[in-house]
């Protein structure tokens, strides 16, 4: 099964500090039949996110899914959204994989969202925790309150983010706290992102391929055709000044992707499962 972002829009309606798409607040249309053939020149199984900026902002959502949902070789369908998704309440949201960005940021013992919704424990519902320098120091100082009161429970994950937003030896203390396994004891810096490997994305904006959606506006784009989603699939798509930023971990100053995740085995420029 290959795993392929879909970024709808860069367009979002939140300002998150640590984030570098901040682009206008407006809804857009997806073309559907773009939708269809882009899907469509993927030769085999699929696992699509739905993300950009905010999936909330796209004013025919509904249509979006049901083309997706109908798309036979689409197996799963995954939406990352703060909230706005579910705020539009669709009768469809628990039958995808749901990850909501909700919380825009933990500052001592306050939860801060963007909006005034419950952390519900659905089926297939996730909420994710960005690991800003407010979210690890809050959390080790008051790891007890945050316990008792059920924020570290299952339904919470947290997502590693650009160096900027935090400091390395309190994420070495945070992940122990945790028992969570983000690093590597060996470890000895973090360049950007990068605690998951590059992630291809299909580009709804300029209807492109891109090599990687973690830089969309930065990385190489192809042309949308059956025969570069082919070259996707099987990593012959390179963009080395990019990727440099992805290399995080040096082992004996041997630097080495890391290459585990969830979902499957990671397959240089994408996720298979095998």
């Amino acid at each position: 099964m290959y795993f392929i972002e879909l970024l709808l829009s860069m367009n979002c309606n939140q300002k998150c500090y640590y984030c570098d798409i901040k682009e206008v607040n407006e809804e857009v249309k997806i073309d559907v039949d773009f939708l269809k053939y882009s899907l469509n020149c993927f030769n085999t199984d699929l696992m699509v996110e739905l993300c950009g900026g905010e999936p909330g902002l796209v004013s025919n959502l509904d249509d979006v899914y049901k083309t997706i949902y109908n798309t036979k070789h689409v197996k799963k369908i995954q939406i990352m959204s703060n909230g706005l998704v579910r705020l539009r309440d669709f009768d469809w949201l628990n039958n995808v994989y749901y990850n909501e960005h909700l919380i825009f940021d933990i500052i001592d013992k306050d939860i801060v969202k963007f909006y005034n919704l419950h952390f519900d424990e659905v089926k297939n519902r996730k909420y994710v925790i960005v690991t800003t320098e407010n979210v690890v120091n809050s959390i080790i100082k008051n790891y007890s309150f945050f316990k008792d009161n059920g924020f570290l429970r299952d339904i919470f994950w947290y997502k590693i983010i650009k160096k900027k937003a935090f400091n390395i030896e309190n994420m070495k203390t945070f992940s122990k706290l945790l028992n969570i396994r983000l690093y590597d004891p060996t470890i000895k810096e973090i360049e950007l992102c990068s605690m998951c490997p590059p992630q291809p994305a299909i580009d709804f904006d300029s209807k492109r391929l891109l090599h990687c959606a973690i830089f969309p506006k930065e990385c190489k784009s192809y042309e949308l055709n059956e025969e570069n989603c082919l070259k996707l699939m099987k990593c012959e798509f390179k963009d080395y000044n990019i990727c440099k930023k992805c290399y995080t971990i040096d082992y004996n100053n041997k630097i080495q992707q890391i290459v585990k995740c969830k979902m499957g085995k990671y397959i240089n420029r994408g996720y298979l499962n095998v």
